[in-house]
């Protein structure tokens, strides 16, 4: 049985003065959290394969998993190997099973969550990645637990606070480098612990939904084929064909990120346009270096404060600030007008923290969508064209064959009042929009309080019509995605099942296990 573990850690550390026994607490606090949840999880491995032993049966492999996210985190992996005998195949006839199980703990401000994931010995085939699944309970429920209070942001002291973040920092890591040992027989590799970025995050989050869809799969029938310039060891590109990939735009309420797969090779002047170079990641899934199939070459970008909350923030701020009165808005008598807001709707606003600000709902969609284009930045300078939003390169899309999955704020615009989930037609969109936010107020509060919008709470039907007209926006404005463009599609979930980047994570941490078996078993029979 190979057990993997990966953590992740909330990456930031605040200025505020403390004392170096914060950070100590903090720590200690990391580590009792970790080794709870690491011995839970190992438990319930052992129970799980204790009952499937016992009643002949060999825990169903899911083809399809999944993830979503947007802040970064810190990982931390270690391995060791083994194997667990079962007693069936999956259809029931008398074999050996081998299993192998991937713990993965993410570590944030509102708790630690543990995922554990199986998968069955590789087959040898080097053409194949890993069949990897999310280990489910005897209910049939997916292996994530939770333990709270979350790990907050440290406080350190220093007079340089960026040196003193990375301190702590260090700190961690060598501490969880000593520490896991200690409680488990792990074989670990320090360069495995790392503070994740955001672009890496983005690159595990596309390649588990690519996963989950059967992206990498060799064969090509009955899926959308795309030519793509892959790059040899040599340094050349090789025009190939393969599966086409999914892209991927998941909208938080603090920032946005894109990715998706870079089809046609770009050239990059390293010393005029290093921060657009930047952006862009390649890798290979593959077990061999050679392998052209699983190399991929994508585009990542984090866009922050272009998260729907941190949006509505910035716009709360320009119609403050625009306003000819200055104490306009600060008086329930003195709303400020806001055509972002259901008709008639008086909206107290909790971002100021010093003074409650007011705004009342003119209800005009389109009135709307021109006073927030502006948050969009698009015209800042461009380091290297194409730009999309904030001076921000982004790589050419072939918007005739490509395929685009919103997570997240894309999903609950769409769904959550409109009921238009799925598949996205702009025209739709904003006909739907625009009579939403030209209701009256009082009876869009009527039609809620019959619950007439289930999957609506109060405050997501009072900032809808601003929210709505940010998205798409964003969509056609920000990132240029033409108004025509049929093949976007708002989602939750794929395949019934919660998309977390920890899959992600753990295929690409894993991709050199197939190797051994393909040395042991069969040596040059798949290259033949």
């Amino acid at each position: 049985m190979a057990q993997w573990i990966t953590c992740s850690w909330c990456r930031y550390l605040t200025s505020t003065p403390s004392t170096p026994v914060t950070v100590t607490l903090s720590l200690k606090c990391v580590i009792i959290v970790v080794i709870l949840l690491v011995l839970y999880t190992i438990a319930l491995i052992m129970f799980l394969e204790l009952r499937h032993s016992n009643i002949h049966h060999t825990p169903s492999i899911l083809k399809n998993q999944k993830l979503d996210s947007i802040y970064p985190s810190l990982v931390s992996a270690a391995s060791s190997y083994g194997s667990f005998q079962q007693n069936a195949d999956d259809h029931g006839s008398p074999s050996t099973q081998r299993y192998h199980y991937g713990i993965v703990i993410d570590c944030g401000s509102s708790g630690s969550r543990v995922y554990v994931y199986q998968w069955p010995t590789h087959s040898g085939n080097p053409n194949e990645l890993l069949h990897i699944s999310q280990l489910r309970e005897t209910s049939g429920e997916p292996v994530v637990k939770k333990i709270t209070p979350g790990l907050c942001c440290l406080k350190v002291e220093g007079s340089s606070h960026k040196n003193a973040k990375n301190s702590a920092q260090a700190s961690i890591l060598e501490e969880l480098q000593t520490s896991i040992p200690k409680y488990f027989k792990f074989v670990v590799a320090k360069n495995n612990f790392e503070v994740i970025t955001g672009k890496q995050e983005g690159v595990y989050g596309w390649i588990a939904v690519n996963y989950i869809l059967n992206k990498f799969a060799h064969g090509i029938e009955d899926h959308p084929l795309v030519v793509v310039d892959v790059s040899s060891q040599t340094g050349s590109v090789t025009p190939h064909i393969r599966r086409r990939t999914v892209g991927v735009i998941d909208m938080g309420g603090g920032s946005m990120q894109i990715a998706f797969e870079v089809i046609k090779s770009v050239k990059f002047d390293f010393t005029k346009e290093d921060l657009a170079k930047d952006l862009m990641a390649e890798f290979n899934l593959g077990c061999r270096s050679f392998d052209l199939d699983h190399n991929y070459q994508l585009y990542v970008s984090t866009f922050l404060g272009f998260g729907a909350n941190s949006a509505r923030r910035r716009y709360e701020e320009m119609l403050l600030n625009d306003g000819t009165n200055s104490s306009q808005g600060f008086d329930k008598l003195s709303p400020v007008p806001d055509p972002c807001l259901p008709l008639g709707l008086l909206y107290t606003s909790a971002t100021n923290t010093q003074q409650k600000t007011f705004f009342i709902g003119l209800g005009d969609y389109a009135l709307c969508r021109r006073n927030i284009f502006p948050l969009l930045n698009v015209t800042v300078p461009c380091q290297k064209k194409p730009c999309s939003m904030n001076g921000i390169y982004q790589s050419d899309i072939n918007f005739h064959n490509s395929e685009f999955y919103g997570f997240s704020e894309f999903w609950y615009s769409m769904e959550d009042v409109y009921r238009i989930g799925g598949h996205y037609n702009a025209d739709i969109f904003d006909k739907i929009s625009v009579k939403h936010c030209a209701t009256r107020w009082a009876k869009l509060e009527e039609w809620f309080l019959k619950k007439l919008y289930p999957k609506s709470d109060i405050l997501r039907l009072k900032l809808q019509c601003f929210k709505a007209a940010w998205m798409s926006l964003v969509l056609h404005d920000g990132l240029k995605f033409p108004r025509t463009y049929r093949h976007f599609y708002s989602t939750q979930k794929i395949d019934g099942k919660d998309v977390q980047w920890t899959l992600g994570a753990l295929i690409h941490r894993t991709r050199y296990l197939p190797l051994r078996h393909t040395n042991l078993r069969f040596g040059n029979y798949w290259t033949r």
